[in-house]
């Protein structure tokens, strides 16, 4: 969407979105609040937007950054912890569980930066929470439980916030490097569908085709590029760019185009990492949970000491994906999950949205030791893994990158593919989208400078 508001504003106003699905946007997934003004929706992807980027910049022109007094609420409320007997952890051991983790965080960083390419993350973080263990000998059993759960918590949030299945996997030098500092701000309530209508607008409704299946891009014809469609119609263009995503190209690649990519590109593909990530919301009538709650932390300690527990309740392969809760932002009747790591997405997605919603209540009724909580009213999913126009969420450094020696440099993604033109090699397809870029991958700003600086490198061309 961006690379083509770009085309199409510097006067390439022949440019076409091809979509293979329903919806613009690809793995932005704005949906209606029911039952809402019309208006407002909730994102299943993106909440925040980096300062000063160009989605930032639509969003502050277009008003869709949220208040102050939204982000000012927020900065006054706390995070709840609770094990799965239903008992509240006290502020003593919740403060020092977070010391923990903030300790463990800044050895994480110290061991990232002496990593030798062998090294994953799930390996580094083991060394630091080794490490802090030592350091503290008076953490035995069964205190030490809960050091652990809080760990295997934030194994969890790390591999969502990663996009990947197993942090073993995730390259060490992805904790320190390539990381966006920039602040960020919130979205309000029209979220991220203000800026997909934006860009629309800007586009034009006509040259955006939906539920457009591309089958084959054929780059052998002297002058063209040929895109072929699963309706058997043939589309011939000047320049193609290709914007799908990595877990896309990882799959559909070898077929997708003709003749193949060339085998470095083929190999970075290959070698960069993406796996699914989920999120859900629950609608209720009304908030139950505290109003100074940001986040519940669900803590899953073995063999639990602690016997507060007035709801039983056997969890099941649905129910033991859900680690993280919060209110959300702007919905005051809504609370957000996050699904990712291990094999949590693959049962998530195969589990009905009614499994889905007894799961969460028994968690919600287990874990804050409450009979009464409500069932909610509806039920918002993403399903990006069987989805098969996303198939994962965002890409990470695996190390792969590292044994094989590969520099897995993601901006090579975005050397264009060359078509002989009456003779003369000419730039004709360029992949462009998150996982091109070496400073935003896995997140919509980096999705969106790739394109527009693929479509600058189209206008030189």
């Amino acid at each position: 969407m961006a690379a083509a508001q770009t085309l199409i504003t510097a006067g390439f106003t022949n440019t076409k979105v091809i979509e293979s699905g329903s919806k613009t946007g690809g793995r932005v997934m704005p949906v209606p609040v029911p039952g809402g003004d019309g208006q407002s929706s909730f994102d299943l992807s993106v909440q925040r937007l980096v300062k000063d980027s160009p989605l930032y910049v639509i969003a502050q022109a277009q008003n869709l950054l949220a208040p102050p007094t939204t982000v000012t609420t927020l900065a006054a409320t706390k995070s709840y912890y609770s094990t799965a007997n239903g008992c509240p952890l006290n502020k003593d051991l919740i403060d020092a569980l977070e010391s923990f983790a903030d300790a463990v965080a800044q050895q994480v960083s110290t061991l990232a930066a002496q990593a030798s390419t062998t090294d994953s993350a799930g390996m580094i973080y083991q060394k630091a929470f080794a490490s802090y263990l030592q350091q503290n000998p008076t953490i035995v059993d069964p205190s030490s439980r809960f050091y652990q759960a809080m760990f295997d918590l934030e194994r969890k949030a790390y591999e969502y916030t990663n996009g990947a299945s197993d942090w073993n996997r995730v390259s060490a030098k992805q904790i320190n490097n390539f990381k966006d500092a920039r602040p960020s701000e919130m979205l309000n309530k029209n979220g991220f569908q203000g800026i997909l209508n934006y860009y629309i607008s800007q586009i034009g409704q006509a040259n955006i085709l939906l539920n457009t299946q591309v089958t084959q891009i054929s780059y052998v014809d002297d002058a063209k590029v040929r895109l072929m469609f699963a309706n058997n119609q043939v589309m011939d263009c000047d320049f193609v760019l290709v914007t799908i995503p990595l877990g896309l190209l990882k799959k559909n690649g070898p077929t997708l185009f003709n003749p193949p990519l060339p085998p470095a590109t083929t190999a970075l593909i290959n070698n960069l990492g993406c796996d699914p990530t989920d999120t859900f919301v629950l609608i209720y009538d009304k908030p139950f949970w505290p109003k100074d709650m940001n986040a519940l932390n669900l803590l899953r300690v073995k063999d639990d000491p602690w016997n507060c527990k007035v709801y039983n309740y056997q969890e099941t392969e649905v129910s033991k994906t859900i680690w993280y809760l919060e209110p959300h932002p702007y919905q005051p009747n809504a609370i957000i999950g996050y699904i990712g790591g291990g094999m949590d997405p693959a049962y998530f997605e195969s589990a009905s949205s009614e499994a889905i919603m007894n799961a969460s209540t028994n968690i919600l009724k287990m874990f804050m030791s409450n009979k009464s909580i409500p069932y909610p009213k509806s039920l918002i999913r993403s399903s990006n893994g069987v989805d098969q126009n996303i198939v994962c969420s965002a890409s990470y450094y695996t190390t792969e990158c590292d044994k094989s020696g590969a520099s897995c440099d993601r901006s090579q993604l975005e050397n264009p593919i060359m078509i002989n033109k009456a003779g003369v090699a000419t730039p004709a397809i360029y992949i462009a989208g998150e996982a091109a870029d070496g400073n935003g991958f896995g997140k919509a700003n980096g999705a969106v400078a790739s394109g527009i600086r693929v479509a600058k490198a189209i206008m030189a061309a």
